[in-house]
């Protein structure tokens, strides 16, 4: 805050305010003395031509940065989504391939020959509701169809020249493979292969352990209409390539196997094994300089690229930029016009005055001359200003903005009032200043104090007292200048409160993190990383939605959704997920543990439940009835279910301590034939004594 002297008001006054006695030019004419705000006019008037151009430069820089951070976050979102995207097609794919291994286990190629037809239409069974030029091969170990989804009998040939037999085969072990993008020969459609090692033939064994492959073909087309739907910007392109540059899929499509990735730092990036970058790519040969963000694929060695031209980014700062130049550029240059025309009519003003001032100087009291412009800087003052008797401390004179802070009318004031009769009961250092001994030899005394307004509330005021003295130095009045600063009392309380919030919730999220990393279970390292990176990114989901809120609460939507973003697609290769009821928004201290029930659901969905298989349904559903938050999850479609789990997993009781506990909720699971049925109920206005205590 700005002290009284910094705002240009003195708070002790003279008794008589002098004005110096003009100079002598000649015998005929008195210029007055030049002041510092006519040598400061033209810096003052320049200043004021060139300040909305300098605005105008620092809101493009500021809209130049901002283009940029805002096109960096759309680009790592978009590849985010995507690699979660790929990541559960390639999940889904290589799952489909397992199921035919299965379904083959035990065969020599003369049985599945024999008994293809059978097979054939068990193949189409598994394909379900894949799309239909998602195709699945069996070749034998000398690169022989054996079975095919597409063909019966299955086509004639060898096909143990291209890229996914040979990698196969080269294999120390079998392992899931992704290969290039080739051409089917039967089609001119572009698709890549998921595929692995068969595995328990019926064959008499090899030396190299080798028996053939199990593929499914992933046409790229319908990938290019999934990620088309995922871009952030209609001028963005999302990409999929293998860690080694080759191109698998991208928003523009192709109708030929495309080339691999140039040599630049992206496909260095990729081959070093980074999982997530942004950066800005240069330009090449045919692709313009652009924004790439990068994202692994989570358990495979593909990556998803978003990138973005920069020549987008420019057009999105142009487009932000060009109404300010159309209003500022014109404003600028009426405001120089405007500036002339002052400059002259000040020019003019200043003769005039010369000429008035040489006229009445002679004739003007000092005494009045001070008084006038006492009185107008004391009425007219931008603080309130009051003047008191000395012994009784009762209002002599009192400004309107002093006024307006107290609630009381000058008439009020003035007729009986005095200082001491404002103050609260607890400002004793100003009383004792008001009784002039700290007064007399200190000067002015400053403070902040509560001020007791007409109508009963406490005023917050910056008040500086001193004393008024007469020509010979005896004090004669007492001077008090107020500020209303209850505003800014009322926002420092407002940041301290928010800063023990936030204080209170990071405990918490980390309390939650080191329950997380000492409950789940650790005989799986794999399953525990992987159980530990999705309990954390639920709760850091949770708290950023609650930062966009200033912990007011979060979304349940929102909350719901973060879970299942992936699933949210509308892909036919993708299970379903819909989402159904009001807005209703969760008060932050129940977000956290919501976030996380929320989060063990939907694990057991992907890895057990109807998630974990194409052509399942989950549906999630809520009301609110009498401030009681009433939520179903209820899946179909997956795996059949033969009742309750033998026994319950670290996910269950978490989530039954979560719903029961942290939640004060009640929970109901229901293992029905066709899938989990979950019902919680959760009060939202429930607040635990630790989080009262916090707030």
């Amino acid at each position: 805050m700005r002290s009284l002297r910094q705002s240009g008001h003195a708070v002790a006054l003279p008794a008589l305010i002098s004005v110096k006695k003009p100079r002598r030019v000649d015998d005929n004419a008195l210029v007055p003395e030049p002041g510092w705000a006519r040598r400061a006019f033209p810096i003052l008037l320049a200043t004021a031509v060139a300040l909305p151009l300098l605005v105008l430069l620092a809101s493009g820089v500021l809209a130049w940065r901002d283009s940029w951070h805002q096109a960096r976050l759309d680009t790592l979102h978009s590849a985010a989504v995507a690699a979660e995207y790929i990541g559960r097609v390639l999940d889904g794919h290589r799952l489909l391939v397992e199921r035919l291994d299965d379904m083959l286990r035990g065969r020599s190629d003369a049985d599945i020959r024999h008994n293809e037809a059978i097979l054939h239409a068990e193949m189409h069974r598994m394909l379900g509701e894949q799309p239909a030029d998602v195709t699945a091969f069996v070749l034998n170990a000398a690169g022989e169809a054996l079975l095919a989804s597409s063909a019966l009998p299955a086509p004639a040939g060898i096909f143990a020249e291209e890229e996914y037999f040979t990698a196969l085969r080269a294999s120390a072990t079998p392992t899931i493979h992704v290969s290039q993008v080739f051409m089917r020969r039967a089609s001119d459609q572009t698709v890549f292969t998921v595929g692995r090692r068969r595995s328990a033939t019926g064959n008499a064994p090899l030396p190299d352990g080798f028996d053939g492959v199990v593929i499914v073909s992933v046409p790229t087309r319908g990938l290019a209409a999934g990620l088309t739907r995922l871009r952030a910007n209609d001028t963005d392109h999302i990409g999929v390539a293998r860690r080694d540059g080759q191109v698998l899929a991208g928003t523009r499509g192709f109708s030929r196997p495309p080339p691999p990735l140039s040599n630049g730092p992206v496909r260095r990036a990729m081959l070093e094994g980074s999982d997530r970058l942004s950066m800005l790519a240069p330009a090449e040969a045919d692709r313009p300089e652009r924004l790439v963000a990068v994202r692994q694929a989570s358990g495979w060695p593909v990556y998803t690229l978003a990138t973005r031209p920069r020549a987008a980014v420019v057009a999105d700062w142009r487009s932000q930029m060009l109404p300010q130049l159309a209003v500022g550029l014109p404003a600028s240059a009426l405001l120089a016009l405007l500036a002339s025309l002052v400059w002259r009519q000040q020019a003019a003003l200043g003769q005039a005055y010369r000429g008035l001032e040489a006229r009445v100087a002679e004739r003007t009291a000092a005494l009045a001359a001070s008084e006038a412009e006492f009185r107008a800087t004391f009425d007219a003052s931008i603080i309130g200003k009051a003047q008191a008797e000395l012994g009784s401390l009762h209002f002599v004179r009192v400004n309107q903005l002093f006024c307006d802070i107290t609630g009381f009318s000058a008439d009020e004031l003035t007729q009986g009032m005095g200082l001491l009769d404002l103050l609260q009961p607890e400002a004793g250092e100003l009383a004792q200043a008001l009784r002039l001994e700290a007064l007399m030899h200190g000067g002015t005394h400053h403070a902040e104090e509560r001020f007791r307004h007409k109508d009963g509330h406490t005023v917050w005021a910056q008040i500086s007292i001193g004393l008024i003295r007469d020509g010979a130095g005896r004090p004669i009045r007492v001077m008090a200048a107020v500020q209303d600063i209850t505003e800014r009392k009322l926002a420092e309380e407002r940041q301290a409160l928010l800063a023990r919030e936030v204080d209170h919730r990071g405990k918490n999220a980390l309390a939650v993190v080191q329950a997380a990393l000492r409950l789940t279970p650790k005989h799986d390292p794999e399953a525990y990383a992987t159980a530990i990176e999705g309990r954390v990114s639920a709760l850091a989901r949770a708290h950023t939605l609650l930062a966009r809120t200033r912990w007011r609460g979060a979304e349940l939507y929102a909350l719901v959704a973060g879970e299942l973003t992936a699933f949210m697609v509308s892909d036919a290769a993708s299970p379903q997920v819909q989402l159904n009821g009001p807005v209703v928004s969760v008060p932050a201290v129940l977000t956290q543990p919501l976030s996380m029930a929320l989060h063990e659901l939907a694990t057991n969905a992907i890895k057990h439940g109807a998630l974990s298989q194409p052509g399942g349904t989950l549906r999630v559903s809520w009301t609110v009835v009498a401030t009681v938050l009433r939520l179903e999850w209820r899946e179909q479609g997956g795996p059949p279910l033969a009742g309750p789990p033998a026994r319950r997993g670290f996910g269950s009781r978490l989530l039954a301590a979560t719903v029961g506990q942290q939640l004060g909720g009640q929970l109901e699971v229901a293992w029905q034939p066709d899938g989990l049925r979950c019902v919680m109920e959760v009060p939202l206005q429930r607040l635990s004594s630790a989080e009262t205590a916090a707030v």
